[in-house]
């Protein structure tokens, strides 16, 4: 703790923050109470006292919990004061919206004006929150627009990346959604923006103009940070193969630019060097939209230049440490982000695995003289050792993350990592390059071709690993929150006795735990099974579709944000497919896999000869709307909504009347059950 306080102290805060902000909000002060008493009992007790340790650890760990009290309480007042509420919304739009995989567009606003709805009165409210608003289809808007509707309040539910802790990081304490039969009015804005945003927008249209739709998003997502417009089945692929990380620009592409540009500069001034290097990380953390894990990796890295600048060589583990104590004082909820956490958890790993990794293979090495006499060999094995040692510490690190939050993690993500290191720099470097002969007037076109080959290849070789066995294993939460338990309490057990070599200790004991959960999933049949539920309400209808656990909205109109949630709660916890069933997918039809039963669903727009022919015969077919050629189509039970006259195939016929919910499920013995009404 001497030789790296900053590394200690940061570390520690970033913990508790991150246990403070999952925690109730209504415990965190008489959390933080119970951990000062613990740090007054440490000092007064000689035993505890002779470490600083422990005394230091419970202040730490009571002044976080006191420090992020204030803004949880206050957002949580906030909730409970407003939530399932209607109100006029008057907000500035940011920037372009996100498309989810059911099909609707989410604005992230500035409110200008909130003016709450009751039966007795109009209230204005002083809302100084950022606010998501979600519509079932695009809106005539930009950014700098100024839109004003009729909303619904309602409050974030679910994990990951839809948890209320995400959105309390991001300061949204609540979302809302667009009453659109309403009068929606726009106002335009000036159409003025940043020359940054210029720049991005115009090496986007370059990518598009010269390489497919696929490669150039994927580019676009690494050298840009969009990667809300990646199609769904590319994320898919890289989240099940474990490589979702490098579509993410985080501490390895700041790298990459820190060092390209020192290589580029090698032969200036030393304080030349560093300054430019300091204002290309500035400019490119700026471009991709300094996201928190941008903002971790550009502290470390300016630490890193100024170090350099002043012939030092700078403490990784202290300038890690340095990261998240900056980023936490200037944002306590940043701790619920879950990308900030699993990019301090990949590069903790990095930095304490990954050199013990390279001092193994060092002995090993000259315990075989053999290796000196072949250099090139040698060097070639050197670099693939820590490019694979780069990708293990990485992964082992990130797993507890992946567990406790998404609930899956990948047994080929080192491999799949380890394969897409160098592409993905190539990608960078590539998209970067040829965004500078762009803004120059000078044809980029060969950089993007070089980069979008890169970028073919990781999509290739990442579909090909998340169609392998063993890829987006489901872990269900309780089963995580026990292995975590676990392993934490192995470390500090650890820690307690002074073990000399921990460290394998806690990773074999680790998997074992994994294991034996995943083997107690298995055998007390406590999994989750497919299922696919279709509600009618009316002129309202949904398609929801559950696998593993887990699942997808797949189509839905006329249901509000809201109405979906309840949705959702009546069938299972649906949110991205961790193991996906999807066979083929576009906007008009998806066809699923289901355990051995195969279901399509036409959507509206779709024609049946569109279909490929392999899948135009499934056990379950579901007509949201008739598809054109449907006589091309054959099918065991074929559902519609609402009586028809239309003659459509199957051998037997389920038509969905007024307010009726139909499910088909697997149970635990295998056989499939259908529960609801129908004719």
């Amino acid at each position: 703790m001497k030789q790296r306080p900053l590394a200690w102290i940061g570390m520690w805060i970033l913990f508790a923050l991150a246990a403070a902000v999952f925690c109730p909000a209504s415990v965190c002060r008489y959390l933080a109470a119970g951990f000062l008493v613990g740090g007054v009992v440490c000092t007064l007790v000689p035993v505890l006292r002779r470490t600083v340790t422990w005394p230091v650890l419970c202040c730490l760990l009571a002044a976080s919990f006191f420090y992020v009290s204030f803004p949880r309480l206050a957002m949580e007042d906030v909730r409970e004061t407003w939530q399932d509420k209607d109100a006029i919304l008057t907000a500035v739009v940011n920037g372009d919206p996100e498309k989810s995989s059911s099909g609707r567009f989410s604005y992230i606003l500035t409110p200008q004006k909130l003016t709450v709805l009751t039966e007795e009165e109009e209230i204005e409210v002083p809302y100084s929150y950022s606010i998501r608003l979600s519509t079932a289809r695009a809106l005539p808007v930009q950014a700098g627009d100024t839109l004003t509707g009729k909303v619904h309040l309602y409050a974030p539910e679910g994990t990951g990346i839809s948890s209320r802790s995400y959105y309390e990081s991001r300061g949204m304490p609540l979302l809302c959604w667009l009453y659109e039969y309403e009068e929606v009015t726009v106002q335009e804005g000036t159409g003025e923006t940043s020359l940054l945003v210029q720049i991005r927008n115009q090496i986007s249209d370059s990518l598009h103009t010269v390489l497919p739709n696929i490669p150039a998003k994927i580019c676009a997502a690494i050298a840009l940070g969009e990667k809300e417009a990646l199609p769904q089945e590319v994320e898919t692929d890289f989240r099940r193969a474990g490589a979702s990380a490098l579509l993410v620009v985080s501490g390895m592409h700041l790298s990459i630019v820190v060092q390209c540009l020192s290589l580029l500069l090698r032969r200036t001034n030393r304080w030349v060097r560093c300054f430019c290097c300091a204002i290309g990380l500035f400019l490119f953390a700026s471009l991709t939209g300094f996201g928190f894990s941008v903002q971790r990796s550009a502290i470390m890295q300016l630490l890193y230049i100024i170090g350099q600048a002043c012939m030092r060589k700078s403490d990784g583990l202290n300038s890690l440490g340095a990261a998240a104590l900056i980023i936490c004082l200037i944002n306590p909820l940043a701790a619920g982000d879950t990308g900030l956490l699993l990019s301090f958890s990949a590069t903790a790993g990095i930095l304490l695995l990954q050199p013990r990794m390279h001092r193994a293979w060092q002995t090993k090495k000259q315990a075989h003289p053999w290796l000196s006499h072949h250099c090139h060999l040698s060097g070639v094995l050197q670099i693939a050792v820590d490019a694979v040692g780069v990708s293990l510490s990485a992964s082992l690190f990130t797993l507890p993350v992946l567990l406790l939050v998404f609930g899956e993690f990948s047994l080929w993500a080192a491999a799949t990592n380890f394969l897409l290191q160098i592409p993905c720099m190539v990608v960078l470097i590539g998209t970067l390059l040829g965004g500078v002969c762009t803004i120059l007037g000078i044809s980029g076109a060969f950089c993007y071709l070089l980069a979008g080959k890169a970028a073919v290849f990781m999509s290739d070789t990442a579909s090909f690993f998340a169609g392998l066995p063993l890829a987006g294993v489901v872990v269900e939460p309780n089963t995580a929150c026990l292995w975590g338990s676990g392993v934490c309490l192995m470390v500090a057990v650890g820690c307690l006795v002074q073990w000399k070599k921990p460290m394998p200790l806690v990773v074999s004991g680790g998997s074992v735990l994994l294991l034996i959960g995943l083997l107690l999933i298995r055998l007390t049949g406590r999994a989750a099974f497919p299922m696919v539920t279709i509600r009618v309400e009316g002129e309202q209808m949904a398609v929801l579709a559950a696998y593993q656990g887990r699942g997808e909205v797949i189509y839905s109109t006329g249901f509000s944000d809201g109405e979906l949630l309840s949705l959702q709660e009546q069938t299972q916890a649906l949110w991205a497919f961790p193991q996906s069933p999807v066979r083929w997918r576009t906007e008009e039809a998806i066809s699923l896999d289901l355990e051995g039963m195969t279901v399509l669903i036409c959507l509206p727009g779709c024609s049946a000869e569109e279909i490929p022919g392999s899948y135009r015969q499934p056990d379950w077919l579901l007509l949201v709307e008739i598809p054109e050629k449907v006589e091309l189509l054959q099918s065991t039970v074929t559902v519609v909504p609402g009586q028809t006259e239309e003659t459509v195939p199957g051998q037997w016929r389920l038509e969905l009347d007024y307010e009726q919910t139909l499910s088909f499920y697997q149970n635990d013995q295998g056989a499939w059950k259908l529960e609801g009404s129908g004719r």
